[in-house]
């Protein structure tokens, strides 16, 4: 359980003011002091590449210690434990919450676009801090991996869909029963992701969303697909609940029936978005890259798909290409890099601090020694290119 005091402007005239973490939160939190008529030191961030942010220095986290007298505003409502324990490593318990912060009156018209819609949703920040206070494991998002099958080759597939010569579709039992146990331990999934593959290829879809639509600690289910098929409309129906949201990830002529998966989504009053997925990451080759730590530290750091933790056949793993690599053959996750929920006896001595250690508390895995990263400023190609096509 954590301990974090309650920022309180004006009280800090004579500190160094550093904000952790230069992303949304950060922008928030730059914002809500301005407003205050405070101005930060700098920003404190684990990306080595930057050097400013919002025309403010970024200064490396890792020389923490050089700064006198710091005043650490936690800015993230993801990493917060793994910035508590990287200060408390390097003997700094100067940290502090934004959350009564993030109530101060802003102009809202000085937040980038994207600033704008997690100001909307800044409460999220609010119950993290409340969850990590009070040993609640909350999780942002988790996909659930149903099928390797799909109907697509994509070259630069990041869940290495193409390399499967044998697909299989999952137990349907053991599924439930492997994810139930995972949901023992949770308090709150905000979004559980139920992908593959191709999602609506999976025979037992509707059982998968019918049973996890009334379970109060998940608030909405998102069925991922490419719209290259149109689900029967006996599929729709059985989906359609207030929970649940289609997502089509948009690929331009590869997505045939977007526009009548939208019609049947309407006609059945299920939630339907559609994702702009016209730009993908280059992840690389499945091959060992022989990376220094410090080149892990920042691969992993970098990395979207570090966001993504993925429940792959029973085994919770830090991302889908951690799962898939594996269950392809092309590598082996440790015994630490990978959680078990597969029977009683494997996750019998699970708790929630480990899952949020596993999720939220690590530099990096051996994964990340076997791909380029997700790196939305790096390595940018063209979404869903098919093999054959180039």
């Amino acid at each position: 359980m954590y301990t974090i005091k309650e920022f309180k402007a004006g009280s800090y005239v004579n500190n160094k003011i550093l904000i952790y973490g230069a992303g949304d939160f950060g922008e928030l939190c730059l914002r809500c002091l301005q407003t205050n008529q405070i101005e930060p030191y700098a920003f404190l961030d684990r990306r080595a590449e930057m050097d400013s942010y919002l025309s403010i220095k970024v200064i490396p986290a890792t020389e923490i210690r050089n700064i006198d007298n710091p005043v650490v505003l936690l800015a993230s409502n993801r990493y917060l434990k793994a910035m508590i324990d990287f200060l408390e490593e390097n003997e700094i318990s100067n940290y502090y919450s934004i959350s009564q912060l993030l109530d101060t009156d802003i102009d809202e018209s000085l937040l980038t676009d994207h600033a704008k819609e997690v100001w909307k949703n800044k409460i999220e920040y609010k119950k993290a801090v409340d969850d990590i206070c009070g040993e609640r494991l909350w999780v942002n998002n988790i996909d659930l991996v149903l099928t390797q099958y799909c109907n697509l080759k994509c070259r630069d597939c990041g869940s290495l869909m193409p390399y499967y010569k044998r697909p299989c579709h999952f137990d349907l039992d053991k599924l439930l029963a492997s994810f139930d146990r995972f949901m023992t331990l949770a308090d709150r999934v905000k979004e559980l992701r139920l992908l593959g593959g191709e999602t609506f290829l999976y025979p037992h879809l509707a059982q998968v969303v019918n049973h996890y639509k009334d379970n109060e600690k998940i608030d909405g289910i998102y069925l991922y697909t490419n719209a290259v098929m149109l689900p029967s409309e006996e599929v729709i129906e059985q989906i359609a609940n207030e929970k649940t949201c289609i997502r089509i990830s948009d690929y331009g002529p590869l997505s045939k029936n977007k526009e009548k998966l939208q019609e049947l989504c309407q006609k059945h009053n299920l939630r339907c978005e559609v994702l702009d997925s016209t730009e993908w990451r280059d992840m690389g080759g499945v091959e060992k890259r022989n990376y220094t730590k410090e080149k892990l530290i920042s691969v992993f750091e970098k990395c979207e798909n570090a966001k993504c933790p993925s429940f792959c056949e029973g085994k919770l793993y830090i991302c889908p290409r951690a799962a898939h690599m594996e269950k392809l053959g092309f590598f082996t996750n440790s015994d630490n890099d990978v959680l078990d929920f597969t029977s009683d006896e494997a996750c019998k001595e699970f708790t929630k601090g480990k899952i949020e250690s596993f999720l939220f508390g690590r530099e990096y895995f051996e994964a990340c020694d076997y791909c380029n990263g997700n790196n939305k400023w790096e390595n940018k190609i063209p979404a869903a290119i098919q093999r054959g096509r180039e």
